[in-house]
C-alpha cells in the first residue's frame, strides 16, 4: 500500500453528537492516494471515545487515534499531533465541523503536487450559526493567488481551517518558540488557523479556489466562538504580538498597526460598557494585560537581542515609543479600575 500523502488532524473533545459526521466527511473522500485521519481526543467524557473507537476498529488503515488520559489543553494536544505528522500535506478539522465536497482532498493535492511553489490550497466554506448560514469568504472571485507580501498589505483572505490544506514544510519538528508558548497567553494565538495560514504563507504562495467544501459550526462553546467581542479583541491584540515575536520582529511596523486598530476597538467597547455584568474569561484578562504590556515592550525595547536595532531607530520612532509608554500607563490604570486586567503577582 502507498504511504499516506495527507494527514487530517481531527481534534475531539466532548462532541459525541457531532464527531461521527466529522469523521465520515473525511473518511469517505474520493482520492487516488492514501491518507490518514489522526484523531486526537482530549479526554472526552461524553461518549466520544466509544464512537471514535468504533471507527478505529472498522478502518484501521485510515484512522489513527491518540487518546489523552487527561485533558492537557487544546494547544499542548495539538502540538503532540503535529509532532506525529510526517506526510507531505496536512489539514486540521475540529469534531464539530465537517466536509461537504467529497473531491476536496483530491483537488487540493492535485494542485499542490503540480505547483511546488505553493504551500496552501484554500477553499471557501459555509458558516452555520444555529441554522443561519453564509459563506466564510465573501467574494465573487472564482480563484486567486496570494503571497506573504499580500498578507502584509492586507490583501488576503484568511480561510478557516476547514478550507485550508497545507504543504508540510515545518513538521514533525516543532519550532522551539511554539513549545515555549505552552501554558502562556501565546498558545491561544499559535493554536489557531490564522497562525497556521501565516506560517505556511511565509514559505510559499496560497491558491484560492472559491467553492464550498465544508461547514464551520458556531456553537458558542468553542475557544473562539465562546468569547465576547471584547474578549476576541483582547485575544487579537496578543495574537499579533505573538506573531510579531515569532517572526523575530521582522514585520514589526505591520503588527503595530494592527494592534493600534484593535486597541481603539477595545477602548470603545469599554466606553460603551459592553462588559457590564459579564464574566470576562481569565484567558482574555491575561491576553489583554500582556497585550498592553508587550505592546509597549516591543515598541520600546523589544528584547535584549533587539537592543541594537532599537538604538539605531530614528528619533521619530523613539518619540513614538515614549508616547506608547504613556498610553500604556494610562490604559493600565483605566483597565485596573474596571477590574479587567490583573497584576503580575497573580501569575
Amino acid at each position: 500500500m502507498n504511504s499516506p500523502k495527507l494527514t487530517i488532524i481531527l481534534r475531539s473533545y466532548n462532541h459525541a453528537d457531532l464527531v461521527s459526521q466529522a469523521i465520515e466527511s473525511a473518511l469517505f473522500q474520493r482520492t487516488t492516494f492514501a491518507y490518514t485521519i489522526l484523531i486526537v481526543d482530549n479526554a472526552s467524557t461524553d461518549g466520544s471515545v466509544e464512537i471514535i473507537q468504533k471507527y478505529e476498529r472498522q478502518y484501521p488503515d485510515k484512522v489513527r487515534v491518540i487518546y489523552r488520559e487527561k485533558n492537557i489543553g487544546m494547544y499542548r494536544s495539538y502540538l503532540g499531533a503535529l509532532s506525529e505528522t510526517t506526510t507531505p500535506y496536512f489539514t486540521v478539522l475540529d469534531a464539530d465541523d465537517y466536509y461537504t465536497d467529497k473531491d476536496y482532498f483530491q483537488k487540493a493535492i492535485d494542485f499542490l503536487d503540480s505547483h511546488e511553489d505553493y504551500t496552501i490550497y484554500m477553499a471557501n466554506l459555509l458558516v452555520d450559526d444555529h441554522g443561519k448560514k453564509w459563506a466564510w469568504i465573501d467574494t465573487k472571485v472564482e480563484r486567486a493567488d496570494f503571497s506573504f507580501e499580500d498578507y502584509l498589505h492586507g490583501k488576503v483572505y484568511v480561510p478557516q481551517e476547514v478550507g485550508q490544506i497545507c504543504r508540510n514544510v515545518v513538521y514533525p519538528a516543532i519550532p522551539a518558540i511554539l513549545t515555549e508558548a505552552i501554558d502562556t497567553p501565546s498558545e491561544f494565538a499559535y493554536c489557531g488557523d490564522t497562525f497556521r495560514f501565516i506560517l505556511h504563507l511565509s514559505y510559499g504562495k496560497a491558491h484560492l479556489q472559491n467553492s464550498i467544501v465544508g461547514v464551520y459550526r458556531i456553537l458558542g462553546t468553542g475557544l473562539w466562538t465562546g468569547l465576547s467581542k471584547y474578549e476576541k479583541n483582547a485575544a487579537d491584540i496578543y495574537g499579533n504580538i505573538a506573531f510579531d515575536r515569532f517572526f523575530s520582529y521582522k514585520y514589526h511596523d505591520f503588527y503595530v498597526r494592527l494592534m493600534r486598530k484593535t486597541l481603539k476597538t477595545c477602548l470603545d467597547n469599554l466606553d460603551t460598557h459592553e462588559l457590564e455584568g459579564k464574566d470576562v474569561q481569565e484567558s482574555a484578562k491575561v491576553a489583554l494585560y500582556y497585550g498592553f504590556k508587550e505592546l509597549v515592550k516591543s515598541e520600546s525595547s523589544v528584547s535584549k537581542e533587539e537592543d541594537a536595532a532599537v538604538s539605531a531607530m530614528t528619533w521619530r520612532k523613539r518619540v513614538k515609543y515614549k508616547i506608547y509608554l504613556r498610553l500604556y500607563r494610562y490604559l493600565r490604570r483605566k483597565l485596573s479600575r474596571k477590574g479587567i486586567i490583573i497584576t503580575l503577582s497573580s501569575f
